[in-house]
């Protein structure tokens, strides 16, 4: 059996964050997704969740991303219906093995490429709710490490010694994304491995 991975994403600017961000939607056929972090890890196949997308509302939902670059994807099956600019709510889909909603798997976070040490709290989110809900852009998430009864996650401030490689069991909620908040400097990535 081989090991599995699945980015979280890369935090590494301003005082709060995730780790996968869209800022950018096209009204096309297929709809091209723009501005993810440099080092996101998305791959082609990914499945993504987008809400909160005002204007071009048909990128809201649940994709499957092809094409993928440097800093944006190709939603397959999507219609663009308007324009957008804004930044939305995305996280990763846990709906297909071996990353399915309930299952244990374990949450690796590490140093950001070219960055130095992360000084902040990282939080691995989850939430369960009904894809309809989540559509609606009212997500409300759950710590997905400190919900399962694991350890949250500090990281060390004002010396940037960072996490350098951390490792934490957890159980897979269908909707996850890396968040950082108190962050003074420096940059996470989040892996899930199964």
């Amino acid at each position: 059996m081989s090991l599995k991975c699945r980015s979280l994403g890369i935090c590494s600017a301003g005082g709060t964050g995730d780790g996968l961000l869209i800022t950018g939607n096209t009204n096309a056929t297929p709809i091209v997704i723009s501005g993810l972090p440099a080092d996101h890890g998305l791959q082609d196949g990914d499945r993504i969740a987008q809400s909160g997308v005002a204007g071009n509302t048909a990128a809201n939902g649940i994709w499957t991303l092809s094409a993928v670059t440097a800093t944006g994807a190709t939603l397959v099956g999507s219609v663009g219906n308007g324009t957008t600019g804004a930044a939305t709510d995305v996280c990763i889909v846990n709906d297909k093995t071996p990353f399915m909603r309930g299952h244990d798997a374990v949450v690796l976070l590490s140093d950001a490429v070219d960055l130095i040490a992360l000084d902040g709290t990282v939080i691995v989110k989850g939430s369960d709710l009904a894809d309809a809900t989540w559509q609606d852009g009212s997500v409300t998430y759950t710590d997905a490490v400190d919900d399962n009864g694991y350890v949250v996650l500090p990281v060390p401030g004002a010396s940037q010694d960072g996490i350098r490689c951390m490792l934490r069991n957890v159980k897979l909620f269908r909707y996850m994304k890396l968040s950082i908040s108190a962050w003074t400097a420096g940059g996470v990535a989040g892996w899930l491995l199964s």
